[in-house]
C-alpha cells in the first residue's frame, strides 16, 4: 500500500480571522466577515537565478535574488474603514447619521500591519501569520448584485525591521513570519 506517514494533528481547513493596523503596533482591529468560499491567501515569492557553465550548460549554483509576500482575503462588511484599508489612500469621515470614504489625489498608501489568526480544525493549535508592514496593493471592484457584496482585499508585505512589541527582526525574517502555538 501507498500510504505516507502522517500526523492528524497538522491537518487543518477553513479561513481565520483578519487583523488591520497601523504598521509598527499590534494590529487589533478585526476586519469582520469574510466571504464564504472564497480563500483567505497567503503566498510567498521567490526569484531564483541559476548560474550554468560547462557545455553543455548546467546549474551550478543558485541565488534568490527576489522575495516577496503577499496576504489576500474578501470581506463582506461595508465598512468605509475597511474600504480606505483596501485601497491604501482616501479619508473616511464619521457625522451623526453618514460615513464617508473619499479617494483620489494622495500618491502615498498608508503603512499597515496584518495579523491573520487561524485555529486548526483538529490540533485546537493557532497558526498566526504576522505581515510586519504591508500595502494595499489595491484593484477594488464591487459587484452590487442578487448575491452577498464583496471587498477584495490584497497587501503586499514590506520590508520591517522591528516586531510590532518593539523587538529585532533577524535578517532574512523580515516580510512574514508564520507562527504556530501550541498551548
Amino acid at each position: 500500500m501507498n500510504l505516507p506517514t502522517y500526523t492528524v494533528n497538522n491537518f487543518s481547513a477553513g479561513p481565520g480571522v483578519v487583523f488591520l493596523g497601523v504598521s509598527g503596533a499590534t494590529p487589533a482591529a478585526d476586519i469582520g466577515a469574510l466571504s464564504e468560499g472564497s480563500a483567505l491567501s497567503v503566498e510567498v515569492q521567490v526569484e531564483t537565478t541559476h548560474i550554468r557553465q560547462g557545455y553543455p550548460r548546467m546549474n551550478i549554483h543558485a541565488f534568490q535574488t527576489s522575495h516577496g509576500a503577499m496576504i489576500s482575503f474578501s470581506g463582506l462588511e461595508w465598512d468605509t474603514n475597511n474600504l480606505l484599508n483596501a485601497i491604501g489612500t482616501g479619508v473616511t469621515l464619521a457625522g451623526v447619521s453618514t460615513e464617508t470614504f473619499e479617494f483620489g489625489g494622495d500618491p502615498t498608501p498608508t503603512t499597515l500591519a496584518v495579523h491573520v489568526r487561524h485555529k486548526m480544525a483538529q490540533s485546537g493549535h493557532t497558526m498566526n501569520i504576522y505581515g510586519w508592514q504591508v500595502v494595499a496593493e489595491p484593484a477594488l471592484s464591487i459587484e452590487l448584485g442578487d448575491d452577498p457584496h464583496e471587498f477584495p482585499y490584497k497587501f503586499v508585505c514590506q520590508r520591517a525591521t522591528t516586531r510590532w512589541g518593539g523587538g529585532t527582526l533577524a535578517e532574512g525574517a523580515q516580510l512574514i513570519e508564520f507562527e504556530r502555538q501550541t498551548a
